[in-house]
């Protein structure tokens, strides 16, 4: 991350000239300078961080993976899922395939009416648990026969997760990506090579499409070769571009001017974590805005909810001074490391996946400021886990009654034999 903001970053925005940023977006010359200051002192301070923290040896995984969650509440959730998309959410186009239809004269936007994002992340989560069990099935298959043709199925089931577009953000596919990249590894090792490179080529592929939709304006015209055959990428654009996504000096700098001119104080701060927490953001939600709110109606002129992400050196700044700079970013290296440590000691596939689907949320926004990455793994935390809790409880009460163990007794007999 500190690689592309300080070695990539600088030489397109020397090359892109005066169009290095966003026409809309006029920081003061002083805030500019102040800003390179500030990305300075922040990289010092997390690079000290990670250097006392991170283990250099890396902690053994488990390998006794299994479903812990019955079956059976999986499939009636399947089924309930999609029974509810069908109903309430077939024509609002929540859920495509590898890409998002053009020619519709406007972009779908973010997901913010309550039920629909309700909708959204149980077909979600959905998909995360058919992805799980079915590759947990092909794997003991495996174990058990040695044939390849199991794991092969086991990736193109991958392939199809990562394909699986809901919403328009380009993350959600990192985020499956990665998760599913590692599910497979865990669990088929000697197919690493061959998991990364069809599952990295088959989401850049997707990739593609979706930055073509959003930055090229595809949702105008009626495919995506006439959206790119109308479009211009230049330095100037891969300059604004790495300075939105990876927070350059203009967008620091920008966010100084604001905080000068914006009132903070400690219950605002407090707020903004509340706020963001799923579940206690509809409790909070009519008792005041949440900092970013105020920030991109600074920004655009006029109201505005989204568009820009304040920075963790930029939040450091305007809610504890210059002296605490490096602050919220190492917040965020901390919560990571400690998701991480968890990670290594889970064997339950299902949990796995959602640990790696928060921590990629942290690792590839490590310095963003925490509240919007809190917001994520909440939700992701109160919808998924708590089908998986539920499952759990009631796979409990079996076992109970049978006497056996929370792994079937097939999965028992695999595990304990001496080729894994």
């Amino acid at each position: 991350m500190q690689w592309i903001r300080f070695v990539l970053m600088p030489p397109f925005c020397a090359m892109a000239g005066n169009d290095n940023g966003m026409i809309y977006i006029n920081p003061t010359v002083s805030s500019l300078k102040l800003a390179i200051f500030f990305m300075v002192i922040e990289f010092l301070g997390v690079s000290i961080l990670v250097k006392l923290l991170v283990k250099k040896n890396k902690p053994k995984l488990n390998k006794n993976y299994s479903i812990t969650g019955n079956r059976i509440v999986y499939g009636l959730f399947f089924a309930f899922s999609f029974l509810l998309y069908f109903a309430f959410a077939r024509g609002s186009n929540l859920v495509r395939f590898i890409m998002i239809d053009v020619g519709e004269g406007e972009r779908i936007g973010d997901v913010t009416n309550f039920i629909d994002l309700i909708i959204r992340q149980f077909v979600l989560c959905s998909f995360i648990l058919f992805f799980v069990v079915s590759v947990n099935h092909f794997w003991i298959k495996y174990l058990k026969t040695s044939k390849k043709k199991y794991f092969y199925f086991s990736l193109v089931i991958a392939l199809i997760n990562v394909s699986i577009i809901v919403g328009e953000r380009r993350s959600a596919q990192v985020y499956a990506a990665l998760c599913s990249i590692w599910i497979l590894i865990i669990l088929f090792p000697k197919f690493k090579n061959l998991i990364i490179t069809y599952i990295l080529v088959t989401v850049g592929i997707i990739l593609f499409f979706m930055s073509v939709y959003k930055f090229f304006g595809a949702f105008l015209y009626d495919s995506y070769t006439e959206a790119l055959s109308n479009s211009t990428l230049d330095t100037g654009f891969i300059a604004q571009t790495l300075q939105s996504y990876f927070f350059g000096p203009e967008n620091i700098a920008i966010s100084i001017d604001f905080f000068n001119g914006f009132n903070t104080n400690i219950f605002q701060l407090f707020f903004d974590f509340l706020r963001s927490i799923f579940g206690l953001n509809f409790i909070f939600k009519d008792m005041g805005t949440i900092t970013s709110i105020p920030f991109n109606t600074f920004v655009y002129g006029f109201y505005q909810e989204t568009g820009h992400v304040l920075s963790g050196a930029a939040y450091s700044y305007g809610f504890f001074g210059p002296l605490f700079i490096p602050l919220i970013s190492s917040i965020n290296i901390v919560l990571a490391i400690l998701i991480e440590n968890l990670l290594y000691r889970v064997k339950s596939l299902e949990v796995i996946y959602i640990l790696v689907y928060i921590l990629s949320r942290f690792i590839t926004n490590l310095f963003v400021n925490t509240p919007p990455l809190i917001n994520q793994a909440t939700l992701m935390g109160f919808t998924c886990l708590m089908v998986v809790i539920l499952a759990n409880i009631f796979n409990l009460k079996i076992n109970k009654k049978e006497g056996v163990n929370l792994l079937e007794r097939d999965d028992i007999n695999i595990i304990r034999d001496k080729r894994i």
